[in-house]
């Protein structure tokens, strides 16, 4: 059972990051409605493998950097897709390159990061301003909701990068002692018990 729920967890975040691609490709095929309600399970489907991995205790290194890079494909791609017709959203995407940018040296340097309330408080109002742009792009309400989400959405991801640069400084360099074998690398990345260990 623990294996299975393990398996299906990762498989819930790696089908947001397919599913994504797959959205994002056939963007003109898709119906309107199914497109908002496909963009819709997908933001779910971020709390839902989190929950799931906790709940049944099958997190790992793997899951939680595959849900990160899943949740940045679905969030980048979407606002690109508005930024033509959304001229605030360069704003958010720049946010959230910032954010990723952060996340990514931190980890060259040994450094952990962590998912602290703001930024999960963040993803879900980022998601909402998502939404109502593409609801926005497809006539069904005004530029209003759409402006006052994207103000809201930059202030979080200001105090979001303001939080992960504190954390991240706060701690010391992490110098690898030895390299590691291609087994040990795929047992941290699968290993709930390695996870739960080193993360903050």
């Amino acid at each position: 059972m623990h294996k299975f729920m393990k398996i299906f967890v990762n498989l819930i975040t790696s089908f947001r990051l397919l599913f994504t691609i797959y959205l994002i490709v056939g963007f003109n095929k898709v119906s309107e409605i199914n497109f908002l309600v496909s963009m819709i399970l997908l933001f779910l489907t971020d709390t839902i493998d989190g929950f799931l991995a906790r709940r049944f205790k099958v997190q790992s290194l793997f899951g939680s950097k595959m849900d990160t890079i899943a949740d940045k494909m679905l969030v980048i791609s979407l606002i690109v897709l508005l930024l033509k017709h959304i001229k605030i959203m360069w704003v958010l995407l720049i946010g959230e390159l910032v954010i990723s940018v952060i996340n990514v040296l931190a980890s060259f340097q040994g450094r952990k990061t962590h998912a602290a309330k703001i930024g999960k408080i963040k993803m879900w109002v980022i998601a909402i301003a998502i939404f109502l742009g593409y609801a926005y792009y497809f006539k069904y309400i005004g530029y209003t909701p759409v402006l006052v989400a994207c103000i809201v959405t930059l202030i979080l991801e200001i105090l979001v990068i303001v939080s992960y640069i504190r954390f991240i400084f706060s701690q010391k360099i992490i110098k690898i002692e030895k390299k590691w074998t291609v087994k040990e690398i795929v047992y941290k990345l699968f290993d709930t018990d390695y996870y739960l260990n080193n993360k903050l």
